[in-house]
């Protein structure tokens, strides 16, 4: 059966390490016929249409063969909300609640750091856990977000490599990126390879971000290009400077994994961290370029993350005119929606280091709104006097401003 051929691919892989992948399928048969599996797979909503019907068949005639036979293995499928539909048959359904307030991730964050540095002994698990617990809680741009079980995850899993907390997210990111790669390095990853196979991861999370092919030939080669592009900088690059990149991002970091006939990073907000780091270079390179490139995606629901990501992996005097375009871009309906204003708040509200400066004309722009001076003799005055109406509405919207600037 497929599914199971494939999860014995991946427990070879990951874990048996059999030089024949056959033995690897017996030995998961073995253990499905002895009722000893557990399967958790997650993220089914991650998939297409196509996919998601494909894997809930493959998982119904997987349970269908296992009540047949009285094995009693268990399946889990997790999935978010948006995409669901009812697997159905002997299924039952959960909806998970999120952590409601800090402190229930306290335990979450524990566990982790348990499972990552399994050498600390009870007494120092518990004050490392405080101590981590404690600097989370003091980065505010954090802690906005301590309800979201990945960001604590990679917190959990940096803090126990550095002992240190990341400032925001995009360093969050990062520092998990290093993470992996030390992993990486202990499955035999090439040392020198560690800034190329980010700088690939970058190129190809752009590619894949603005509906690039996925396939393994497409992700290979632009994974070298982004490569070849990062040391053409440094020195001239041949074709076969390069090993294969793709099974040092696959295998042995783990964040690339394959779906189908194809490839995709572990998680979605991978996949933006590692566009934003693309654009990042291309501001750096051609601002005015990148800013033509950025501008009518500034309020598309995709390029949000990157964006927001983006503030965070350049150096502050580059993200002063990132916020400063965001903030004069003049998108459509912005008298009445205040989408640029409420961005670039939402860039400064992410923790991200800018001047005094930018961050006084963005609070003034949301102050005009709640107390707006000389709105009567404008009104008055005004050939569109509509145009000086503060509804409630545009009151709100300037609150939530103030709200993302702390």
């Amino acid at each position: 059966p497929q599914l199971e051929r494939a999860l014995a691919w991946i427990l070879n892989d990951r874990d048996l390490r059999l030089a024949d992948e056959e033995e690897a399928v017996q030995c998961l048969f073995a253990w499905r016929d002895t009722g000893r599996l557990l399967l958790l797979l997650d993220g089914l909503d991650e998939l297409s249409p196509e996919e998601r019907a494909s894997v809930t068949d493959q998982v119904r005639n997987f349970v269908n063969h296992d009540r047949n036979r009285k094995l009693n293995n268990r399946v889990v499928l997790t999935s978010r909300l948006t995409g669901y539909s009812p697997v159905g048959g002997p299924f039952q359904e959960y909806t998970l609640k999120p952590f409601q307030k800090g402190e229930e991730s306290r335990p979450f964050l524990r566990n982790w750091l348990h499972i990552s540095r399994p050498d600390w002994n009870e007494p120092t698990l518990e004050q490392k856990t405080d101590d981590l617990w404690q600097q989370l809680q003091q980065q505010e741009a954090l802690r906005r977000i301590l309800t979201t079980p990945l960001i604590l995850r990679m917190a959990a899993e940096n803090y126990a490599r550095t002992q240190t907390v990341a400032r925001h997210r995009s360093e969050l990111y990062r520092q998990y990126w290093e993470t992996l790669w030390e992993r990486a390095e202990e499955r035999d990853a090439p040392p020198e390879l560690k800034e190329t196979c980010f700088a690939a991861l970058e190129a190809l999370a752009f590619h894949l971000h603005t509906g690039g092919k996925n396939d393994a030939q497409t992700v290979e080669t632009v994974l070298r290009e982004g490569a070849k592009k990062l040391l053409s900088d440094r020195q001239p690059v041949s074709e076969n400077d390069l090993p294969p990149l793709l099974p040092i991002v696959n295998r042995q970091m783990g964040l690339l994994v394959r779906v189908g006939e194809g490839y995709r990073f572990s998680h979605q907000t991978f996949q933006e961290y590692g566009a934003a780091g693309y654009l990042a270079q291309a501001w750096r390179k051609n601002r005015v370029g990148c800013w033509r490139f950025l501008q009518p995606r500034l309020h598309l629901p995709e390029w949000r993350e990157p964006i927001l990501l983006l503030g965070g992996s350049l150096a502050p005097e580059e993200t002063d005119e990132l916020v400063r375009r965001v903030l004069q871009a003049g998108s459509p309906g912005e008298a009445v929606l205040l989408r640029d204003l409420r961005l670039a708040a939402a860039l400064i509200g992410k923790g991200i280091p800018v001047s005094e400066e930018i961050r006084n004309a963005v609070l003034q722009r949301a102050r005009f709104y709640l107390f707006p001076p000389g709105i009567h003799r404008l009104r008055k005055f005004s050939l569109f006097p509509a145009r000086w109406q503060i509804t409630v509405e545009l009151q709100v919207r300037a609150v939530e401003v103030l709200r993302s600037l702390g």
